[in-house]
């Protein structure tokens, strides 16, 4: 009887085994490409904002790429994707446009946005959204930072800083949107990497 339930036991945990696995290798594996473009620092400076955000979650690895490093094996090993441009005469920067435009299909990643510019109606906005439209003509799953007001919660497009005479450079604030959108793409995609891997 006692090898009975010895062997029921350890059944029940090689069972417990199989479906926990896949889960905590999900949650272990979940890759953030944040993509940027940046002439004077201060993109990149919004970039490492982003990737501070995605390292708050201890399962998500951030790699922090400038455009012309960027390889196809980044992008398929990537669980998502953010992009950052600086923003030039209300428009994304040249250099990002051609890389969005050279690459493919990056279908069932999830995505966001970061942007820079020195006018304050300067299109920052407007750069944003033109990259999270090209992120969802190219299949990506949008998502924005998430802020919490007391009692209540509001989501934004994505994260911008203003850089121009009246506030050079990125303020701690703005840091700190670059990362709450680093640490929402990274915690929509553990849970869309753990819902998947946990169906098959």
């Amino acid at each position: 009887m006692k090898r009975i339930d010895f062997l029921f036991m350890l059944f029940i945990l090689l069972i417990g085994m199989l479906i926990i696995s896949p889960i905590v290798s999900a949650q272990q594996n979940v890759n953030i490409l944040v993509v940027y473009y940046s002439l004077t620092g201060n993109t990149k400076q919004m970039a490492t904002g982003v990737v501070e955000g995605v390292q708050r979650d201890s399962n998500a690895v951030a790699i922090l790429k400038k455009i012309d490093e960027v390889t196809s094996a980044d992008l398929d090993s990537a669980d998502g994707i953010i992009l950052g441009s600086p923003t030039y005469h209300g428009n994304i920067a040249n250099p990002m446009k051609e890389f969005i435009d050279n690459t493919g299909f990056w279908g069932g990643k999830v995505g966001g946005a970061f942007s820079t510019g020195a006018m304050k109606t300067g299109g920052k906005e407007n750069v944003v959204v033109s990259l999270l439209l090209a992120l969802m003509m190219k299949g990506v799953i949008l998502v924005g930072p998430v802020y919490d007001y007391g009692n209540i919660r509001v989501g934004a497009f994505g994260a911008s800083a203003l850089t121009g005479p009246d506030d050079q450079g990125v303020s701690e604030t703005e840091l700190e949107d670059a990362r709450k959108l680093g640490e929402r793409v990274g915690l929509i995609a553990e849970r869309l990497k753990i819902r998947n891997t946990s169906q098959h």
